[in-house]
């Protein structure tokens, strides 16, 4: 015949549900801010960029912008989808664009030159809008065929774009973010456009290059 369980048996095996229903309470507890941790970093960040130029033209600034964000752990089709629209050098249609960009409730826009800048503002009092570049300084768009083109960097200028980006997801108000300068120059010399125009390029000034388009 099967023994009834002692009092001190029933006290223990209470004891023992109550401490495993605290340890499992316990260890909910650890688990739920890391779910909730994991879900808050699942978040896909929509940058808006409003530019002048097509995204081909444009490739090694804006290359430059996508590794500055990866480095900071923005990766596209993880965490990050990028919304680009250029007008193509059409500038009336700076506003246009910009209303589209606000229409896809990007978390941020990033754009260039005053009448872009201008733009963004005026469409939205609640998108933080980035200016990677300034209208004082000048692509060297080179990449269309001019000569030669010494001045700021645009791909250091996009690269520290994504900083201000980061800082900006992050909380930071941009309003209390700084304008900086340029802190990087480079010379560049487009020896297609040369050879066009009948010149000889010295070489001592093709040593000076930062760049050489042959």
């Amino acid at each position: 015949m099967t023994q009834p369980p002692s009092p001190l048996t029933m006290l223990l095996s209470r004891h023992t549900r109550r401490r495993e229903f605290i340890t499992l309470l316990g260890g909910a507890a650890v688990v739920w801010p890391l779910a909730a941790g994991a879900q808050k970093s699942s978040k896909v960040y929509r940058i808006g960029v409003l530019e002048q130029t097509s995204v081909a033209l444009h490739d090694a600034s804006f290359e430059a912008f996508r590794q500055g964000l990866r480095e900071l752990g923005y990766v596209e089709g993880q965490n990050l989808a990028i919304e680009y629209r250029s007008v193509d050098d059409r500038v009336e249609r700076y506003p246009e664009l910009a209303a589209q960009l606000v229409g896809l409730n990007v978390d941020l826009i990033i754009t260039r030159g005053t009448p872009a800048v201008l733009a963004a503002k005026n469409a939205t009092a609640t998108i933080p809008v980035v200016m990677a570049a300034g209208d004082l300084y000048f692509q060297g768009v080179y990449d269309v065929g001019g000569l030669i083109s010494y001045g700021a960097s645009y791909r250091d200028l996009y690269r520290r774009a994504a900083v201000y980006v980061d800082k900006i997801f992050k909380g930071a108000k941009p309003a209390d973010l700084p304008v900086k300068q340029p802190t990087k120059f480079e010379l560049v010399i487009n020896l297609k456009t040369a050879r066009a125009l009948g010149l000889d390029v010295p070489p001592t000034l093709l040593a000076l290059a930062d760049e050489v388009i042959e």
